[in-house]
C-alpha cells in the first residue's frame, strides 16, 4: 500500500521535473506532480496511492487525474484484484503533446471562432464609437485565427510522424 511506501530520491526528482514542465505550459503544478508520480512508478498506481505518495488532497488528485485522462496523459488499466482503478502514464511524447494541443490550442481556437462571429455581428449591428477601428482589429483577429487553424494540422502531422 502506498501509505507504507515513499518515493525514492530519483522519483522525487521525476515528480518535480514534471511539475516544472507542466507549469511552463500554463498547467497546474499538481497536475505535473500527479503525472510525475505515475510516470515514475514501476507499477500502476491507484487513486489512494497518488494521494498518499504526494500528500495531496482527494479533491486535487481527483481533478488532476480527470484532467490527465482527458489529455490522454494517463489511462486506466485493469486491477488484478478488480477493486480499484489503477493508472499508468502515456509514454509517447507525440501523444502527450497531441493531447495538450487539443485541450490548450484546438478546443480554444474552435470556441474562438464563435466569439469572433459574435463580435462581427455586434459591430455590424451596433453603434460602437470606434466601430471602424474595432472592425479592423476584429478582421485582424480573424486572419490570425484562420492562420492558427491552418498551422495546427501541420503541427499535428509533424507529431504523428515522429517517434518518441
Amino acid at each position: 500500500m502506498a501509505a507504507e511506501r515513499r518515493l525514492s530520491p530519483t522519483q522525487v526528482e521525476v515528480v518535480e521535473l514534471c511539475a516544472d514542465a507542466v507549469q511552463q505550459l500554463g498547467l497546474s503544478r499538481s497536475v505535473g506532480q500527479i503525472f510525475g508520480v505515475i510516470y515514475g512508478s514501476p507499477q500502476p498506481l491507484a487513486f489512494a496511492d497518488v494521494v498518499a505518495l504526494l500528500g495531496i488532497s482527494n479533491g486535487s488528485a481527483s481533478q488532476g487525474l480527470r484532467f490527465l485522462r482527458e489529455l490522454g496523459a494517463v489511462r486506466l488499466v485493469d486491477d488484478p484484484e478488480g477493486r480499484r482503478e489503477r493508472f499508468v502514464p502515456e509514454t509517447e511524447l507525440r501523444r502527450l503533446l497531441g493531447g495538450v494541443l487539443k485541450h490548450r490550442v484546438r478546443d480554444p481556437l474552435e470556441a474562438g471562432a464563435a466569439r469572433l462571429a459574435r463580435l462581427e455581428e455586434r459591430l455590424a449591428a451596433g453603434d460602437e464609437p470606434d466601430r471602424e477601428f474595432l472592425t479592423q482589429r476584429v478582421d485582424s483577429l480573424r486572419v490570425w485565427h484562420r492562420k492558427a487553424l491552418h498551422f495546427l494540422p501541420l503541427l499535428q502531422v509533424f507529431l504523428r510522424s515522429g517517434r518518441g
